[in-house]
């Protein structure tokens, strides 16, 4: 194949090798001073093609495959892997994703590819030229790209194909085989890329028509080292650019992941993976082995793509707290988190189901208000939401727009707490007969209150005082009355039981001898009544009678009074007991 300064160049890592073109003066320039031969045999064409790797974007970071969007840098841990966690973003309609695909072959096998070595190695000289089929008795090797659900394809893939050894051949449908005509192709076979590829640029761009939106797309490619079935060989290329060489198929048109896919794949947290394979068939002559009629070609073990390209959607948190514990407030403070897409706000983004955040529930609007409290004789109400717990941040609403994960804290202001005012309770006193009934709550006159209320149903006897209705004297009742906030009055009334009046006895109607009327005389009788006093100068005395009938009469009334005022005097006295 050609002359290395490495005696093991096939096992050397970094080993140069030159081609038979190359000049004395080149290699010393190169500071080369002896060279070792080196061989392939192709009986160990096999052991090479298991030395293949095949990568999707292996020089493009993760933001230069979603240019244009706004990764997560919270889940993103490697920047290059192609595990790609995205925002949702509220003001995107969809996603662009830049692919580029490319396969690397063993070194050994990549300069006998390029270097053609006449027709008796990697020959095309079969009859099946054209044939999009698997295996087809050509050498070939397709690049299958598998576009996922959920990733718009476009009617018409612009591409740009690399290679110093191959060239695209054909575009077709993996599964179906059905090959797509190519937009740029004049000539009859419009499957045929042959008439776009140059043999100076080792790039050839071309459009697929994808009428039906093919989700699997191989891209056939052959070698140019055949220039009797199309091939178009770049002269004069270094080993070291073909050691070297990634072949390469590049989207020049991103795909793209509509809005409401993005917010699909959000929902149920799943990833959106583009993958490929490579695989393929090396033709080569039959050979005779020890007598034997040997046919050495083999097919191209399918590489799957090392760094496959894996969307995820992610929306960004803003956690609600309390923030009252400092206020001697012992509650819990965590009051919940809420999701909001970048750029969105808790009101108006894609997100917003209504859902309120607590402890235990991811929300996705803005959280409750918390409710006042008292603390240290204070009563704290509910002010804002801001970014800082001091309340120096930016003040925070369900309209606020967000680009990065929050927490943001209750503010409140203090008030003093408001002065509960007792109750006013009036009550009357009352003065009974002995005997008489009397409800002691009928001394109620009111009971009102500032914030309550009337509260006269709430007033509550706490001492009746011993009140008896059959019992002379005065009793002091108690009452109270307490509002909602226990503020509470006490007053007291006082009931008075009198005796009842004893009835005098009644005046005879027919007066007797021994029964006359006061103010007549006895008949027959002509003296004074014993009442009339005479006046003597300015004396009164008694009037003279010589009647002691009369006089015994007089001091037996008399005598009669005096015992009847000492009965009655008795009977008040048993009363007042």
């Amino acid at each position: 194949m050609g002359w290395s300064p490495s005696a093991k160049y096939t096992s050397t890592d970094g080993a140069k090798l030159y081609y038979g073109n190359k000049t004395a003066s080149e290699l010393i320039k190169d500071g080369v001073t002896e060279l070792y031969p080196v061989y392939i045999d192709r009986t160990s064409i096999v052991s090479y093609l298991d030395d293949n790797v095949a990568h999707i974007n292996m020089d493009k970071t993760d933001q230069q495959t979603v240019p244009g969007s706004t990764i997560n840098p919270q889940l993103d841990t490697d920047p290059s892997d192609h595990v790609i966690p995205l925002y949702f973003d509220e003001t995107k309609n969809s996603y662009d994703i830049s692919l580029e695909s490319s396969f690397e072959m063993n070194k050994v096998l990549a300069h006998w590819l390029y270097t053609g070595n006449g027709s008796t190695i990697m020959t095309n000289t079969q009859s099946d030229q054209g044939s999009s089929a698997k295996q087809a008795k050509y050498t070939q090797v397709d690049l299958n790209v598998i576009i996922p659900e959920g990733v718009d394809v476009p009617e018409e893939i612009p591409l740009t194909f690399s290679g110093y050894y191959f060239q695209p051949y054909m575009a077709l449908d993996t599964v179906s085989r059905d090959k797509f005509e190519i937009k740029e192709v004049t000539g009859a076979e419009k499957w045929n890329i042959t008439e776009l590829v140059s043999n100076t640029d080792p790039s050839t761009t071309f459009t697929v028509k994808n009428p039906n939106k093919s989700r699997n797309i191989t891209i056939r490619t052959i070698l140019r080292t055949n220039g009797a079935y199309g091939g178009k060989k770049i002269a004069n290329v270094s080993a070291r650019t073909i050691q070297d060489e990634q072949m390469r198929l590049i989207d020049s048109t991103p795909l793209s992941v509509s809005k409401a896919k993005a917010l699909e794949l959000l929902k149920s947290q799943e990833s959106l993976t583009i993958t490929g394979l490579i695989d393929g068939y090396v033709k080569l002559p039959t050979t005779s082995l020890w007598g034997l009629s040997i046919d050495l070609s083999q097919k191209i073990p399918a590489v799957n793509a090392q760094t496959p390209v894996s969307l995820s959607l992610s929306s960004i948190p803003v956690t609600f707290n309390k923030n009252s514990k400092n206020l001697g407030d012992a509650s819990d403070q965590n009051l919940g988190t809420s999701r909001v897409a970048y750029k969105g706000s808790l009101k108006d983004d894609s997100l917003n189901t209504g859902t309120k955040p607590s402890a235990t529930v991811e929300g996705d609007t803005i959280a409750d208000a918390p409710a006042s409290f008292t603390a240290s004789g204070l009563t704290y109400k509910f002010k804002e939401w801001n970014t800082k717990a001091d309340g120096t941040g930016e003040t925070f609403t369900e309209n606020t727009i967000v680009t990065e994960p929050l927490t943001v804290y209750a503010i409140y202001t203090a008030d003093a707490p408001v002065m509960n005012e007792a109750p006013q309770l009036t009550v009357s006193d009352k003065t009974i007969t002995q005997g008489d009934e009397l409800d002691l709550k009928s001394l109620i006159v009111s009971a009102t209150d500032k914030e309550d209320g009337d509260l006269k149903d709430a007033v509550q006897i706490t001492d009746e005082g011993g009140f008896n209705k059959n019992v002379v004297g005065k009793y002091t009742v108690s009452f109270k009355v307490t509002d909602s906030k226990g503020a509470s009055t006490t007053k007291q009334a006082t009931v008075t039981v009198v005796a009842k009046q004893t009835p005098q006895p009644p005046t005879p109607d027919n007066p007797t001898p021994d029964n006359p009327t006061p103010d007549k005389p006895t008949p027959g009788t002509n003296k004074p009544l014993p009442n009339q006093a005479k006046t003597i100068g300015a004396k009164t005395t008694l009037p003279a009678t010589g009647d002691n009938t009369t006089a015994g009469l007089s001091v037996a009334l008399l005598s009669l009074a005096l015992v009847g005022v000492a009965g009655v005097l008795h009977y008040k006295k048993n009363l007042t007991k």
